[in-house]
C-alpha cells in the first residue's frame, strides 16, 4: 500500500514538471527559464541526466505573398492560421505603400515549439497613366510657333518632358514626351508635327518693253516678299536678267524660301525699236541728225567725230545758202532756230510748228494746233527779218489747212491736206489766208521735190479705192495749180509697191518698201527705181516692187532715209546708228561708232521719300522706279519691289502694310495687306495719308474732303472724323503716350485716344517735320521767314531754341530725324558749300554739327546699329525733287562717319 502510494505522488510530480515546462501563450521573443547551462549532448540535448523533451512544431500556419496595384495605401501581409497560446511572430518588410517588391519575413516562435521562419513577397504594381493621347499635327506655315501637346488627365505632380514638340518653320519636327511620377510606369509617346510649306502669292512678273537705247533693261518681280525668301533670276542676254539688244528675252524668275513651295515665273523684256522719221540734213561736210539714243536731240558729224549741238528735239531742218535753219519742238513750247557760223544753236522766233522748207528768201512752216484752232495754218516769214535783231519779224498764214510733208518747188507749197483726207493740195507762196487747191485727188506721203518734180506714195482712201497704191510723180515745173489725174502726162507712175522715206540721187528714187504684200513692218531693205518710171518691168526689177534692192534690212531693219545727192544716209533699227553708204564703194559706214548712250536718272513727282523699318528690313518708296514700294534688306544688300503700282504713303503694324495707290495722279485707294500671305484687301477710296496705328485703330489724315483728322478699324469699317475744327495739314501723325499728334492750321495739335477731345500742345509749336522721343519734341519751328529748331518738353510745357540755327527758304530746312544712342539728331540742308549743311547731334540746348555730309542729301532716316540708312534726296511737299537728288540708299556708319551707296 506504501509502495503503491509512493508510485501514485511519482507520477503526479512528472506530470507537473512536464506541464511546467511547455505550453503557455506565444510571445514576440523566447524567454530566460532560469536553469543553469549543464552542457548538451551531441543530439543537443541537455545532460541533466533526464529524459529528452520532444518540441512541436507549428501546423496550420500560411504566409501568403500578395500582388496588388499602387493606390497610394500602406499595404502588409500577414500569417494565417491559429497560433497555440503564447505563441509570438515577428515580421519584417511586410508593410509597403509604394510600388515595389517586399520580401517579408515571418517568425513564429512558441515554448515548446520549433521556430518557424516563413517568407512571402508583397509587389506593389506601378500603375500606368490612362486616357494620355500625344496626338500629331498637320498645319501650314504663318510664321507662328506651334507645339503639340499631351491631352488627358494627369495625377498630381506628374513630371512632363516635351522633346522636339515646338517649331515655327516648315518641316517635321519628330516630338517626344515622356511622363513620369513615382509608382507610375513611365510613360513615353512619339508624335509628329508637321508644318507645311506655303504656297508663294501676290507677286506678278509682267513682260515689259523698251526702247532700244544702246542700255541694258531688266524687269523685276512684283510682290511681298517675306523674310527668308530670295528671288532667282535666269536668262536675258548676260543669264541674269538684263537685255540690251533688240529682240525678245525670256526671263525666269524662281521665288523660294525655307518656309514657301517654290514659285516660278516668266516674263519677256522685248527690246523694241520704233520706226519713226528722223531728220538727216548735210551741209558740206557736216552731217546733222537726230540722234535717238538721246533723246532725239540735234547733234553733228563732222566726219571724225559727234557732237551734240543741243538739247533740242529737231524735227526739221532745212538750208539757204550758207545759212542752216531748223524747228526745236519742246513739250509746251517750240522755236525756229538757227545753226550760227560757230556750229552753235541758237532760238530766233517762238513757234509750235513741224515742218520747215526755204526757198532762200523766206522760211514756210506749218502749225497744227490741238488746242487753238485759229494758230493751224501754213506761214511764211523773211529769213531777212528773222536774223534781224532789230527787227520783230511777223510771219504770214498763206492757208489755215492743216498740213504734212510740206515740199517748196516753182512758187508755190505743195503738201498733204490733213482738212482733205490727207491728198495732195498746193497753196500759193504770195496767198494771205487763202483755201489751198486740190492737185491729186489720192491720199499722199512722203513727199519730196527736185525742184520740176513731186515724188511721193499714193495710198488709197475710201473716196477713192482705184487700185495702184505705188510711188509716183508729178511734173510741177513752172508751178502747178490745178488738178490733174492718171491720164495726165504730168502722173508718172514709178514702182509696182508703196514706200517710205523717199529720197532721190540722180536718175534714181530710194525707198523703203513699205507695201504689206512684199515686206515686214519696217520694210525689208532699201530699193531703187528709175524716177521717169522707166524700165521698171524687166529683169532687173522685182516683178512684184518694181524695183531692185541696194540695201537689206530683213535682219536688221532701215529706215529715215536722206542724202547729200552723193551718199545715202539712213538708221539701223537695232542699234539706232547713222549709216552712210557709198554707191561706188558699195560699203557703209557707222558714224556712230563708238557712241556711249548716257543713262539719265529720273525721280518721279511723288510725295516724299518714305521709309520704314519691319522685321529687319527697310522699306520704302522707291522714287526712282516711279514711286513703287521697295524693300531693302541689311544683311544681304537685296532690294525686292513689292507693289507694281505707285505709292503715295504706307506704314506697316501687326504684320500688316497699310498703302495707298495713285492712280492717274488723282485717284487713291488705301489697302491692306498681309506680310505672311500676301493678300491685298481694299479697306478705303479715300485719299488716306500720314497713318498711325494705336490697338484696333488707324489714325490718319483724309484728303478726299476737307483734310480732316480721321480714325477707323484696322479693316476699314468704323470710318469717322475725329478732328475738324481746323485744316489738317501734311506733317505726319504720331501716337504717344494715349495721345495722336497731328498738325492743323501750322500749329501741333493732339487728340486723346480715351477721351476723344482734341487741344493745341503749345501755341508756339508750328512743325513742318517732329520726332516724339523720350517724353520729348523734336521740331523745325516754322516761324515765318526765320524758322529755328526746337526741343520741347512735354512735362514741363517748355520750348527751347537749339542755339543760332536760323532756317530760311525752302531750301534750308530741316528732315531726316532719327535717335541714336539715345541722342537725337537731326540733317540741315543749305545751299551747297555752306558750312551750316549737314548732319546735327542734340547737346542739351545745343545743336552741334556731327559732318557736313557733303555731296550727299538726307531722308527718311532708319538706324540699324551703327548704321543710319537714309535716302539721297531733297524734296518739297509735292514737287519736283531736286535735280542734283539721285534717290538712292545709302547708309553713314556712326562710328566713322563713312557714307557706303547701298541700293540702286
Amino acid at each position: 500500500m506504501k509502495k503503491s502510494l509512493i508510485l501514485l505522488m511519482a507520477l503526479i510530480l512528472a506530470l507537473v514538471l512536464v506541464s511546467c515546462g511547455g505550453g503557455g501563450e506565444t510571445t514576440d521573443s523566447t524567454q530566460d527559464s532560469g536553469t543553469e547551462d549543464t552542457g548538451t549532448t551531441d543530439s543537443g540535448t541537455e545532460d541533466t541526466g533526464k529524459p529528452e523533451e520532444t518540441k512541436k512544431d507549428f501546423t496550420g500556419i500560411t504566409f501568403d505573398g500578395a500582388t496588388l496595384d499602387y493606390d497610394g495605401s500602406e499595404h502588409e501581409i500577414v500569417i494565417s492560421g491559429t497560433l497555440p497560446q503564447g505563441a509570438s511572430v515577428s515580421y519584417t518588410d511586410n508593410k509597403g505603400t509604394n510600388a515595389g517588391t517586399y520580401n517579408a519575413t515571418a517568425t513564429i516562435t512558441a515554448e515548446g515549439y520549433n521556430t518557424l521562419v516563413l517568407n512571402a513577397t508583397l509587389t506593389i504594381k506601378k500603375l500606368n497613366f490612362t486616357g494620355i493621347t500625344f496626338d500629331g499635327v498637320t498645319l501650314d506655315y504663318d510664321g507662328s510657333e506651334h507645339e503639340i501637346v499631351i491631352s488627358g488627365t494627369l495625377p498630381q505632380d506628374t513630371s512632363v518632358s516635351y522633346t522636339g514638340n515646338k517649331g515655327t518653320n516648315a518641316g517635321t519636327y519628330n516630338a517626344s514626351v515622356v511622363i513620369s511620377k513615382e509608382n507610375y510606369n513611365t510613360l513615353e509617346l512619339k508624335a509628329k508635327l508637321v508644318i507645311n510649306k506655303i504656297d508663294l502669292n501676290g507677286f506678278s512678273f509682267e513682260n515689259q518693253s523698251f526702247e532700244y537705247d544702246g542700255l541694258e533693261h531688266s524687269i523685276v518681280v512684283s510682290g511681298i516678299v517675306p523674310n527668308g525668301v530670295t528671288i532667282d533670276y535666269k536668262g536675258g542676254e548676260n543669264g541674269k536678267n538684263g537685255a540690251t539688244g533688240v529682240g525678245k528675252h525670256e526671263i525666269v524668275a524662281t521665288i523660294s524660301g525655307n518656309n514657301y513651295n517654290t514659285m516660278t515665273l516668266k516674263a519677256i523684256i522685248t527690246i523694241k525699236t520704233t520706226e519713226e522719221l528722223l531728220v538727216v540734213h548735210v551741209v558740206g561736210n557736216k552731217v546733222y541728225f537726230q540722234n535717238a539714243l538721246d533723246s532725239n536731240t540735234l547733234y553733228v558729224y563732222d566726219g571724225s567725230k559727234l557732237t551734240q549741238v543741243s538739247t533740242d528735239v529737231t524735227p526739221a531742218i532745212t538750208s539757204t545758202g550758207s545759212a542752216t535753219f531748223y524747228i526745236s519742238n519742246g513739250l509746251l513750247s517750240g522755236s525756229i532756230g538757227r545753226i550760227n557760223d560757230s556750229g552753235e544753236a541758237e532760238a530766233l522766233f517762238d513757234v509750235s510748228a513741224e515742218t520747215i522748207v526755204s526757198d532762200g528768201t523766206y522760211i514756210y512752216y506749218n502749225v497744227n494746233s490741238l488746242i487753238s484752232a485759229e494758230k493751224t495754218g501754213i506761214y511764211k516769214i523773211k529769213i531777212s527779218d528773222l536774223v534781224n535783231e532789230n527787227i520783230d519779224a511777223k510771219p504770214t498764214k498763206l492757208t489755215s489747212a492743216k498740213s504734212e510733208w510740206l515740199v517748196y518747188a516753182s512758187g508755190y507749197i505743195y503738201f498733204s491736206n490733213k482738212s482733205g483726207q490727207g491728198k495732195l493740195y498746193a497753196i500759193s507762196t504770195g496767198a494771205s489766208n487763202a483755201e489751198p487747191t486740190l492737185i491729186y485727188n489720192y491720199k499722199v506721203s512722203d513727199i519730196i521735190t527736185d525742184g520740176s518734180k513731186l515724188y511721193f506714195t499714193r495710198d488709197i482712201t475710201l473716196s477713192n479705192l482705184t487700185a495702184g497704191a505705188a510711188i509716183y510723180s508729178i511734173d510741177v515745173t513752172g508751178g502747178l495749180h490745178s488738178e490733174v489725174d492718171d491720164n495726165s502726162s504730168k502722173v508718172v507712175k514709178i514702182t509696182m509697191s508703196k514706200g517710205k522715206y523717199l529720197t532721190k540721187i540722180g536718175d534714181y528714187i530710194y525707198f523703203v518698201n513699205t507695201d504689206m504684200a512684199t515686206s515686214s513692218l519696217f520694210g525689208d531693205g532699201i530699193y531703187r527705181a528709175k524716177a521717169d518710171g522707166s524700165g521698171w518691168i524687166g529683169d532687173t526689177y522685182e516683178l512684184l516692187t518694181g524695183a531692185s534692192k541696194v540695201l537689206d534690212g530683213e535682219d536688221d531693219n532701215l529706215y529715215s532715209l536722206s542724202t547729200d545727192g552723193t551718199y545715202l544716209y539712213y538708221f539701223r533699227a537695232n542699234s539706232k546708228h547713222l549709216y552712210k553708204y557709198d554707191f561706188d564703194k558699195d560699203t557703209e559706214k557707222d558714224l556712230m561708232e563708238g557712241f556711249v548712250p548716257v543713262e539719265k536718272e529720273v525721280l518721279i513727282l511723288s510725295y516724299y521719300e518714305k521709309a520704314t523699318m519691319y522685321n529687319g528690313e527697310i522699306y520704302y518708296i522707291n522714287m526712282r522706279d516711279g514711286g513703287k514700294l521697295y524693300k531693302f534688306n541689311p544683311k544681304t544688300n537685296a532690294s525686292y519691289r513689292i507693289t507694281a503700282t505707285q505709292i503715295a504713303d504706307f506704314a506697316i503694324y501687326n504684320d500688316y502694310l497699310y498703302y495707298t495707290t495713285v492712280k492717274l495722279f488723282v485717284n487713291f485707294d488705301l489697302y491692306r495687306m498681309s506680310l505672311i500671305n500676301g493678300e491685298p484687301e481694299l479697306i478705303s477710296s479715300d485719299k488716306c495719308m500720314n497713318l498711325s496705328f494705336s490697338g484696333e485703330k488707324i489714325y490718319y489724315t483724309n484728303y478726299s474732303g476737307s483734310n480732316t483728322l480721321n480714325s477707323m478699324n484696322l479693316d476699314g469699317s468704323d470710318n469717322k472724323v475725329i478732328f475738324d475744327a481746323e485744316t489738317v495739314g501734311g506733317a505726319e501723325t504720331t501716337v504717344y503716350d494715349g495721345y495722336v499728334y497731328f498738325v492743323a492750321k501750322d500749329l501741333l495739335y493732339r487728340y486723346s485716344i480715351e477721351d476723344g477731345t482734341s487741344a493745341v500742345v503749345n501755341k508756339k509749336l508750328k512743325p513742318l517735320e517732329y520726332l516724339i522721343f523720350n517724353g520729348k519734341i523734336l521740331l523745325m519751328n516754322c516761324d515765318g521767314f526765320q524758322n529755328h529748331v526746337d526741343i520741347y518738353d512735354i512735362a514741363t510745357d517748355k520750348a527751347t531754341n537749339l542755339g543760332n540755327l536760323g532756317i530760311s527758304g525752302i531750301s534750308d530746312d530741316v528732315r531726316g530725324m532719327f535717335v541714336y544712342n539715345n541722342e537725337l539728331y537731326f540733317y540741315r540742308n543749305v545751299a551747297a558749300g555752306s558750312s551750316n549743311k549737314g548732319l546735327y547731334k542734340v547737346k542739351g540746348d545745343k545743336a552741334e554739327l556731327v559732318t557736313k555730309l557733303d555731296g550727299y542729301y538726307m531722308c527718311e532716316s532708319i538706324v540699324v546699329g551703327d548704321e543710319v540708312f537714309f535716302f539721297d534726296v531733297w524734296q518739297v511737299k509735292d514737287s519736283v525733287p531736286t535735280p542734283s537728288s539721285t534717290g538712292k540708299l545709302f547708309s553713314i556708319n556712326m562710328k566713322d562717319l563713312t557714307v557706303t551707296e547701298k541700293s540702286k
